[in-house]
């Protein structure tokens, strides 16, 4: 795991572990996802501001080979979560401990994996890199970033269990201190020192010390981990090992259709470019954490639900999702598109605009990867790793063959926006069929239907906001007026056109709900 995307998955995850418990039942989750994010943001605005947009591409650029390299990884992160459900609900101790000792040897062979291929990829900086900065300076950049993903892979093993089974509250609450730390420490050593080096060596620093708080609370929480872990039994392992080979190419494809952007741009394009495209990719990860924030706080209990085997039931919460997902994802497009514009000129300067074909190259890849969410859900607490991995591996080839293509005749949109492109064509449709014939039984015409009538109800979410914006000013306080308009504008049309559904009324009380808990705990 690279050291942004620990930041921002950690980042997401304590908002996930405040709206597993309601966030109201401890107003402190809710002050550190607020605080985190905003103090992300805060490191972000003072990275560009300080060093600029050489080592802005350089950080975006290393953020993706190590993304790259965490392929050793191989998906078993996902596979232990899935695999750990069930005797969870079941209480079976000696099958949990079994699990943790296997995944536990493999994690060591996997951070030994990522330090090797780490390693080798060190000759090939000076091919991959276009940038006025001392390829000595950079190769110690990079070895700094590695060391970081290595040292993430030390108590995975640990804090997946915590996670799967739905206490990763805790887990969150010691990634929130972490993180307040260590962007505390990052913003202070980048306006007195600007020094990327010292920006590094915090994070590396507050990654060792998380590990090691969250290895003694799981160790606390559950006492067998202190025993000796026997592996799995044989007949097991086959059954591990077979899903861990189905998330290999699985997890290969992924990795190719979402970290392949920046290497393509700095290759085709050179890595300042990066830099450029990096402030909205940023935004993007930020809109994508309040996203994910929902996404984590129900798969735990679709896990469960699932477990049931109650496909009926099933399929109900599945068309709440979608109508949900509908919503969230049409009101994050508005927004983005109504105020990005205007926002990264406060934000980082007028010199980091790019085109308005970016943008809507962003908010095209962007709407694609969000509305099937529900999808997604489903797939990973189902286990669906072998259905889907050919096709996964399609799309990864289609990506990257139509971002080269895309990239040398339109740029940086281009390449963004053949990343969608591509998910539209393989995976858009084929997951669903897989997921209505085997978990509800029936035909998939019914999600595309509704997936076309959530397109022209988002679009004219999208017309209707951008046209009363447009109308609006450009200061800070008039973005905020266009995020209030685009959310009143989703609101109101969502409530028009499925008022009177039994999904729209499902996504009512679950917001009057929440609401009721903020105000009784506040």
């Amino acid at each position: 795991m690279n050291t942004a995307s620990r930041s921002e998955n950690t980042a997401r995850n304590i908002g996930v572990g405040a709206v597993r418990q309601g966030l109201p039942v401890n107003a402190v989750h809710a002050l550190a996802t607020v605080l985190t994010l905003l103090l992300a943001f805060a490191v972000r605005t003072v990275f560009v501001r300080r060093l600029g947009a050489d080592y802005t591409g350089v950080n975006g650029l290393y953020s993706n080979i190590l993304a790259m390299l965490s392929l050793a990884e191989l998906g078993v992160g996902n596979v232990l979560v899935y695999s750990l459900y069930a005797p969870l609900h079941r209480g079976d101790t000696g099958e949990i401990q079994h699990l943790l000792g296997y995944y536990r040897r493999i994690y060591r062979l996997i951070a030994l994996a990522v330090a090797l291929l780490g390693a080798a990829v060190i000759p090939f900086l000076p091919l991959i890199i276009s940038s006025e900065l001392p390829m000595a300076q950079l190769i110690v950049y990079y070895v700094l970033y590695l060391t970081n993903s290595v040292a993430s892979y030390l108590v995975i093993y640990k804090t997946t269990l915590i996670q799967a089974d739905q206490k990763a509250y805790l887990q969150n609450m010691v990634s929130a201190a972490a993180l307040v730390v260590q962007y505390a420490a990052q913003i202070a050593c980048l306006l007195i020192w600007g020094s990327y080096l010292g920006y590094l060596l915090i994070q590396i620093a507050c990654t060792l010390l998380q590990n090691a708080v969250l290895s003694h609370l799981a160790d606390k929480m559950y006492p067998f981990l202190r025993k000796k872990q026997k592996c799995a039994p044989m007949h097991r392992k086959q059954e591990l090992n077979d899903n861990i080979r189905s998330m290999f190419l699985y997890k290969l494809a992924t990795i190719l259709i979402n970290n392949t952007d920046n290497i393509l741009i700095s290759v085709m394009l050179g890595t300042v470019f990066v830099g450029y495209y990096s402030n909205y990719a940023s935004l993007t990860t930020y809109v994508t954490t309040f996203v994910s924030i929902v996404i984590t706080g129900i798969s735990a209990s679709l896990g469960n639900l699932n477990a049931e085997k109650n496909s009926e039931k099933s399929y109900a919460m599945f068309r709440n999702l979608i109508v949900l997902f509908g919503a969230i994802t049409g009101f994050c497009v508005a927004a983005y598109g109504a105020v990005v514009q205007d926002f990264i000129p406060i934000w980082v300067g007028e010199e980091y605009l790019m085109d308005t074909g970016t943008v809507a190259a962003v908010l095209f890849t962007f709407y694609l990867s969000t509305i099937v969410a529900p999808v997604w859900m489903y797939r990973e607490t189902l286990g669906l790793f072998r259905q889907m991995k050919y096709v996964m591996f399609m799309t990864a080839l289609v990506n990257i063959l139509l971002s080269i293509l895309l990239g040398h005749f339109f740029g940086v949109a281009g390449i963004i926006g053949a990343t969608g492109l591509a998910r539209l064509c393989t995976i858009f449709w084929y997951e669903p069929k897989v997921l209505f014939h085997r978990t509800f039984g029936r035909s998939a015409a019914a999600y595309f239907k509704a997936q076309g009538g959530l397109l022209l109800l988002n679009g004219a979410v999208m017309v209707l906001s951008l046209l009363l914006c447009a109308r609006m000013g450009h200061t800070l306080m008039w973005i905020i007026i266009k995020g209030i308009t685009c959310a009143a504008v989703t609101a109101l049309l969502y409530t028009l056109a499925l008022g009177r559904t039994a999904e729209y009324r499902w996504m009512l009380e679950k917001g009057r709900s929440f609401l009721r808990k903020w105000r009784k705990k506040a």
